[in-house]
C-alpha cells in the first residue's frame, strides 16, 4: 500500500491532519482537510522548524498559540511534513467561544479555518510526539523516538536562542580564563549569619577575600552594582524572616532600602549601603524584641521553629535537629530565652496567627488547623493567653 494512503488511514482515525511540503513550500500531499489550514500557518510553522533544522533537529512541536499546536519534520530531499493543530486540552464550551473571537483577529482566524477549529482533536504532547514519530518512520524508513522529540520541545520551548547563545559563549570564555563565578559557598555563609543573628560571622563574611566574580549583570559599573544589591536584599530580607524578623518589617525594610539605593549615583555609595542593609538585618534578628543576641545553639533552635511553625513540633524535635538531648536543649533555651521550648512555640504559632487574622480570609478552624492546634477551642484558649483578647475580637479590632 502506498505510504501516502496509509498515513490518511492512520491520521483519519485520530482526527489529526497533515501535509507534506517540497523545498519550493508548495504542498505535495495532504490531507482531507488540511486545505482549511491557511498557508500564512503553515508559512509561519516552517519558518520557526527551519531555524531548528539548521541545528540538526529534525522534529519539532510547536505552540502557535492559544493552546494550539503543530508538529514540524524534515523528511529528505527538502520535503518537511506539517502535522496538526492540536489542541492541548479540551475546551470547555464558553472558553471555546471566547477563544474563537480571540483569534477571529489574529493569524488562526484566517479563512474557514476558525470554523474548522472545533474538530481538532484534543492530544497530549506525549501522544502527538507519538504520531509524529510513526510518521516520519513510515515517511522516510528511520526511527525517531517520541522521547527525543518531548525532550528537544520541553528545553526550547522555554530558551531564548539569543540568552542560550549568549549563555553557551560566557561559559566557554569563563572556563578559558579560568575566571569563575563566586561559589555559593560565600552567599549562604552570609545568609546563615542573618537568619542566625550572628552579628560577628556577618563581619567576618564582609572581611572574607572573595574568590571568583559577581558576573555582569550590567555594563553600566552602577546599574551592576544596583543589580547586585537587589539579589543581595532579596535573600538577606527572607534570611531575616525565616530568623524571627517581623515579616512586615523585613519587607517594609527591603522597600526603604531599595527605594533609598534607587537614588544612588556612584557604585561606591550603592557598596556603602549594601554593608549597612546587611548588618541591619542581621542586628535586628539578633535583638528581636530587644532581647540580648542568642547563642548560636539557640538561635538555631528559633530560626527553627520559624520555618516549622506551622508544623506540629516540640522539644524532641528541638534536640533531634540540634543534636543534643532533650534536657540539655530545654534548659539552655529556658536560660537565654526567658520561655520554656512549648510557650515559645505557642508565642510564634500566635504570632503568625495574627497576621493571618489580618491579611487573610481564613477561617478560625482553618487557622487553627494550619497551625496544628488540635481543636479551634485550644486554639482560641492559647490565643487568648498571649494576647489577651480572642482571635475573633482581634480581628474584628482591626
Amino acid at each position: 500500500m502506498d505510504k501516502m494512503r496509509v498515513l490518511d488511514q492512520v491520521f483519519g482515525l485520530i482526527g489529526l491532519d497533515y501535509c507534506v511540503m517540497n523545498e519550493k513550500r508548495e504542498r505535495v500531499h495532504q490531507s482531507l482537510y488540511a486545505d482549511l489550514i491557511p498557508d500564512e500557518i503553515a508559512e509561519r510553522a516552517l519558518s520557526e522548524g527551519e531555524s531548528y533544522f539548521k541545528n540538526k533537529v529534525r522534529t519539532v512541536i510547536l505552540d502557535i498559540g492559544n493552546g494550539f499546536s503543530f508538529g514540524i519534520a524534515l523528511l529528505k530531499e527538502g520535503e518537511i511534513l506539517v502535522v496538526g493543530p492540536i489542541q492541548n486540552m479540551k475546551q470547555p464550551a464558553e472558553l471555546f467561544e471566547k477563544r474563537q473571537e480571540e483569534v477571529k483577529s489574529g493569524l488562526l482566524g484566517k479563512g474557514s479555518f476558525r470554523n474548522h477549529l472545533e474538530r481538532v482533536p484534543v492530544m497530549t504532547a506525549a501522544h502527538f510526539a507519538k504520531a509524529i514519530s510513526c510518521a516520519v518512520e513510515l515517511m522516510t524508513d528511520e526511527a525517531v523516538s517520541e522521547v527525543d522529540i518531548l525532550d528537544q520541545n520541553a528545553s526550547d520551548r522555554y530558551w531564548d536562542p539569543e540568552i542560550t547563545g549568549q549563555t553557551v559563549t560566557d561559559v566557554l570564555q569563563t572556563r578559558e580564563l579560568k575566571d569563575f563565578h563566586t561559589s555559593t559557598y560565600f552567599e549562604n555563609v552570609a545568609i546563615e549569619a542573618i537568619e542566625t543573628g550572628d552579628v560577628d560571622a556577618l563581619e567576618r563574611f564582609y572581611t572574607m577575600p572573595l574568590t571568583g566574580k559577581f558576573g555582569q549583570l550590567s555594563d553600566d559599573p552602577t546599574q551592576q552594582e544596583k543589580f547586585v544589591f537587589l539579589a543581595m536584599i532579596t535573600m538577606a530580607s527572607r534570611a531575616a524572616i525565616r530568623g524571627g524578623l517581623d515579616e512586615e518589617v523585613a519587607r517594609s525594610m527591603l522597600d526603604a532600602y531599595c527605594r533609598h539605593m534607587d537614588t544612588l549615583s556612584t557604585p561606591t555609595d550603592i557598596l556603602a549601603l549594601a554593608y549597612k542593609m546587611g548588618m541591619d538585618y542581621c542586628t535586628r534578628v539578633a535583638e528581636g524584641l530587644g532581647r540580648p543576641k542568642y547563642s548560636a545553639m539557640v538561635a538555631r533552635c528559633c530560626s527553627f521553629i520559624a520555618k516549622n511553625v506551622n508544623e506540629d513540633i516540640g522539644l524532641s524535635d528541638l534536640a533531634a535537629y540540634i543534636g543534643l538531648s532533650p534536657d540539655t536543649v530545654s534548659k539552655r533555651f529556658r536560660q537565654e530565652t526567658g520561655y520554656s521550648v512549648p510557650e515559645y512555640i505557642n508565642r510564634k504559632k500566635v504570632k503568625e496567627a495574627t497576621y493571618l487574622l489580618r491579611y487573610t480570609d481564613m477561617g478560625l478552624a482553618d487557622i487553627a488547623s494550619y497551625l496544628k492546634y488540635s481543636t479551634q477551642s485550644y486554639f482560641t484558649k492559647i490565643f487568648h493567653s498571649v494576647i489577651g483578647e480572642t482571635p475573633r475580637r482581634y480581628r474584628e479590632a482591626r
